[in-house]
C-alpha cells in the first residue's frame, strides 16, 4: 500500500518547480494558483487520511493517522491569508460583499450535502430528523469530518466583525490579538463540550495566514537572504516536533499541546516553502484544488458506502484506491450541479488571493 502514498507524493515533487532567476520569490510567493495547487494537494491527503484510519495498512500509511494535522493546518493558514489579502486590497467594498459570498459560499453546499448524508443513512440506517440533529450535539455531524466547515464559518463570522470594528480603523495589531482571542474561545467551547481535538487543534493556524498577510513584506524583507537555512531549521523544528509527538499518549494534554505546536508550526513552514519552490504549475492538484470543498464534503460518504462492500473493505489498498477516485469523481458531480444552482464562486478554500 506504500505505493499510494509514494505516488501522492512523486505527484506533489513532479508539480513542483524552483522559481525563474529572473522573477523574485517575493513577488507572490502565495499566489492564487500556488494557493490552488496546495489546496488541490491537502485536500487529497485528508481523504488519505480519513481512508488510511479505517484500515490496518503498512508502518508508512499507518502514520496518515497525524498526517491529518497537516491538510487541516495548510486549510486554515490559506483561509486566513487570503481573507486578509483581499481585505487590504479592496477595505470596505470586502466586507460589503463578504457576507452575501464569503459567509454564503460553505452554507448552501454544505445543507445540500447534509440532505445528501441524511437521504442515505435514511436508506441505510433508517435515521429520522432527530437522529440527524442529534450527531451535530454530539460533535459527529452527519456529514462525515465537516467540524472544519463549522469551524470556518465560526472564524469567518468572527473576522467579518473585527475587520468592521478594528481592521478598517488601522488597528491592525488588535484585529490579529482579537482573532487569536476568538480561536481561543472556540476551543475551550470545543473542550468544554466534549468536542474531539480534532475539532480544534489546528484553528490556530487561521492566525497565521492572518498574520503573514498583515506583514508579508516585513517578514519577507528579513527572511529573503537566509531563506534556504531558515527553511531547513523550520524542516528540522518539524520533524523534531512531530518525533516527540508521536511518541505522547494520545488523548492527554500533552499529545494535544504537541499537536497545536506541530500545527502552527507548519502553518508558519508553508508560506516559508514557497518562497523557494513554486507549485502553482502542478496541474493535477491545481485541477483537484477547483473542488476541494466538495471533495472534502463528499469522500466521507464514499467512505461510509465502500465499507459496505466486504469484497473491497478486505482489500486496504484496493479501499484506498476507489475512496480516492471516487470521491474525485462525485466531488466534480456535485461541484458542476451545484455550479448551475447557485453561483458558488467562493468557498473556504477557495478565497481571492492576490
Amino acid at each position: 500500500m506504500n505505493f499510494i502514498l509514494l505516488l501522492y507524493f512523486l505527484l506533489i515533487i513532479l508539480g513542483a518547480r524552483k522559481y525563474p532567476k529572473n522573477q523574485p520569490f517575493a513577488k507572490n510567493c502565495f499566489s492564487k494558483e500556488q494557493c490552488l495547487s496546495l489546496r488541490g494537494a491537502f485536500a487529497v491527503l485528508v481523504v488519505l487520511h480519513h481512508a488510511g484510519n479505517e484500515i490496518n495498512g503498512t508502518m508508512l500509511f499507518s502514520q496518515l493517522y497525524h498526517f491529518g494535522v497537516w491538510a487541516t493546518a495548510g486549510f486554515f493558514v490559506i483561509s486566513g491569508y487570503g481573507l486578509t489579502v483581499s481585505l487590504q486590497n479592496k477595505k470596505e467594498k470586502y466586507l460589503g460583499e463578504f457576507v452575501s459570498k464569503r459567509l454564503r459560499s460553505p452554507v448552501f453546499p454544505y445543507f445540500v450535502m447534509i440532505l445528501l448524508y441524511s437521504a442515505y443513512f435514511r436508506i441505510r440506517d433508517n435515521y429520522t430528523l432527530k437522529d440527524v440533529l442529534n450527531t451535530f450535539l454530539i460533535g459527529a455531524p452527519i456529514v462525515k469530518n465537516s467540524w472544519y466547515i463549522i469551524a470556518i464559518m465560526y472564524l469567518y463570522a468572527l473576522y467579518y466583525i473585527f475587520a468592521k470594528l478594528l481592521f478598517l480603523k488601522g488597528k491592525v495589531r488588535s484585529f490579529i490579538l482579537v482573532n487569536f482571542v476568538g480561536a481561543a474561545v472556540y476551543i475551550m467551547l470545543c473542550r468544554g463540550v466534549g468536542f474531539g481535538t480534532w475539532w480544534y487543534n489546528t484553528v490556530f493556524c487561521f492566525v497565521v495566514g492572518i498574520i503573514f498577510a498583515a506583514y508579508e513584506k516585513d517578514i519577507i524583507k528579513k527572511v529573503k537572504k537566509h531563506i534556504v537555512p531558515v527553511n531547513i531549521l523550520t524542516a528540522v523544528l518539524l520533524a523534531v516536533i512531530f518525533v516527540c509527538k508521536i511518541k505522547l499518549p494520545r488523548g492527554t494534554d500533552l499529545f494535544l499541546g504537541a499537536t497545536v505546536l506541530f500545527a502552527v508550526t507548519f502553518a508558519v513552514f508553508v508560506p516559508l516553502l514557497c518562497m523557494i519552490v513554486d507549485f502553482s504549475k502542478n496541474a493535477v492538484f491545481k485541477w483537484i484544488g477547483k473542488i476541494s470543498l466538495e471533495l472534502y464534503l463528499i469522500h466521507g460518504l464514499v467512505i461510509e458506502f465502500l465499507k459496505t462492500c466486504d469484497s473491497v473493505y478486505s482489500n486496504g489498498a484496493v479501499f484506498v484506491c476507489l475512496t480516492v477516485v471516487l470521491s474525485i469523481i462525485s466531488a466534480w458531480i456535485i461541484h458542476f450541479v451545484l455550479s448551475k444552482l447557485w453561483f458558488v464562486k467562493n468557498s473556504p478554500h477557495h478565497d481571492n488571493i492576490k
